[in-house]
């Protein structure tokens, strides 16, 4: 199973290392300074990514333990059907009719994970910080990815979900870095595209998850806590 978790995971990321790509590319082009030592790029590209991958990893933890505690009280089937269509209607309004609501606490955390980052990127040492925050902004494929925890049956696979999900988008991010300077911005637009087409299929498959099907890996039974309770004679 856990080998199942770690090959989702890692193919959404790979998926969403184009989306990275194009929707990244500014802020990983002025992390590695242009003029500085080759040395030093690599080094920083690495703490960066690595950042983001820690990021990624706690979110999978967190979300991990909030989707636990769903399956506990027998409401998984239920709360994967939600996820995926909250997910499926919230991309259509936004990539289709232009249109997003975020709380207002939400866009106060983003200000600051931005003003941070702003501030951190003049720090020759602070490549690492810079990473973990960007892990935290806004991004519609780390929402799918953290849908996609939700919806574990364990917290370990939700952690390992998601740090493969963020070592998957590690090497396009890396090559962007270090050789990308020279990237158009229309193929880096064209590569946004993606971004709805994956949310939509991640969504369904959710849809599907939560539908009970008994198809194996896409919409498996579900154990109801009826079932898993141990009866003592």
């Amino acid at each position: 199973m856990l080998v199942t978790t770690i090959i989702a995971g890692f193919t959404l990321g790979l998926f969403g290392s184009l989306h990275c790509v194009g929707m990244c590319g500014p802020l990983a082009l002025a992390l590695p300074a242009p003029f500085a030592k080759r040395n030093i790029q690599i080094t920083s590209s690495l703490f960066y990514n690595a950042g983001r991958v820690v990021t990624y990893s706690l979110l999978g933890l967190l979300f991990g333990l909030i989707g636990k505690s769903f399956s506990l009280i027998g409401f998984q089937q239920l709360f994967s059907i939600i996820a995926g269509s909250s997910m499926l209607i919230l991309t259509v309004l936004y990539f289709v009719f232009k249109q997003s609501y975020q709380p207002r606490w939400f866009q106060d955390f983003t200000w600051k994970i931005q003003s941070f980052i702003a501030t951190t990127l003049q720090k020759q040492s602070g490549s690492f910080w810079v990473g973990m925050a960007n892990g935290l902004l806004p991004c519609g494929m780390v929402y799918a990815a953290i849908a996609g925890a939700l919806v574990s049956n364990s917290i370990t696979n939700a952690t390992v979900f998601m740090a493969s999900f963020g070592l998957a988008t590690v090497p396009a991010l890396l090559l962007l870095m270090l050789f990308g300077s020279g990237i158009p911005m229309h193929v880096r637009l064209k590569l946004r595209k993606l971004t709805p087409i994956v949310m939509m299929a991640v969504a369904a498959l959710l849809i599907l998850r939560g539908m009970n099907l008994g198809i194996p890996y896409i919409s498996p039974q579900f154990q109801t806590a009826a079932a898993e309770t141990i009866h003592c004679h």
